[in-house]
């Protein structure tokens, strides 16, 4: 019985020394592993800050650029406007000067066939002189239906050019606020420190004032005395 007892006792402890052995073995492979992800989430840590370092230098880059982007427009419809303003006056110089040539020109054919009327004819020198200035007046009309026309459509695609203008600066504004927003949504940083807008803005806050374009001067070409009264306006 006692060497039972004493065999009992030994493979008792052996299992007891087999038992702990593995544990210690569990321990230090857990330790290994525990180290390992120590170590994977030291690394992680770093990319993150390095990603947050990269993220905050790409929206200065992106803020300076859409600066840049709409300085750069400005500057375009500012000329654009500026040159347009510049044909507009350019064309009324030009319809003034052709309007007083046009006068000037005038006078003299009326005395030049006036006097050639009264030594042919004295009788019909009236006559000839009315049917002579209908003439003259129909194509003065025509000259300025003709100029009239023109303004017409110049101011018209200078119109069309300003509202298209607008509505690509407005357009490219949304995209890029667009763009700005969807990226701030897959980024790891705190919404509240980071906001750049106030909450709930839209572009629909944004009131576009309209654009308004000066009244142009009306001018009226009047005939001479002794004619009908058949002045035209044009607006310049």
């Amino acid at each position: 019985m006692a060497e039972l007892g004493r065999s009992f006792h030994h493979h008792r402890s052996c299992n007891f020394a087999i038992e702990l052995k593995s544990s210690l073995n569990k321990i230090e492979e857990m330790k290994g592993k525990i180290e390992e992800l120590e170590s994977a989430l030291h690394s992680c840590e770093l990319q993150i800050e390095l990603l947050e370092t990269r993220e905050g230098r790409w929206k200065e880059e992106l803020h300076h650029s859409q600066d840049q982007i709409l300085a750069s427009q400005a500057d375009t419809l500012s000329m654009k406007y500026k040159l347009q303003s510049d044909r507009s006056q350019e064309l009324a110089s030009l319809l003034g000067k052709i309007k007083t040539l046009g006068l000037r020109e005038r006078e003299r054919e009326r005395e030049r066939k006036k006097e050639n009327l009264e030594a042919e004819h004295p009788y019909s020198t009236r006559a000839k002189s009315r049917k002579m200035d209908q003439r003259m007046e129909q194509f003065q009309r025509d000259i300025q239906d003709q100029i009239q026309e023109q303004m017409t459509k110049l101011q018209q695609e200078m119109r069309d050019q300003m509202l298209k203008a607008q509505r690509n600066m407005m357009a490219q504004m949304a995209q890029m606020l667009s763009g700005a927003t969807d990226k701030g949504k897959g980024l790891i940083v705190n919404a509240e420190d980071n906001e750049d807008f106030p909450r709930g803005f839209t572009l629909q806050h944004v009131q576009t004032q309209p654009e308004e374009y000066p009244r142009r001067p009306t001018v009226t070409i009047r005939p001479q005395q002794g004619q009908a009264n058949t002045g035209v306006p044009i607006n310049f």
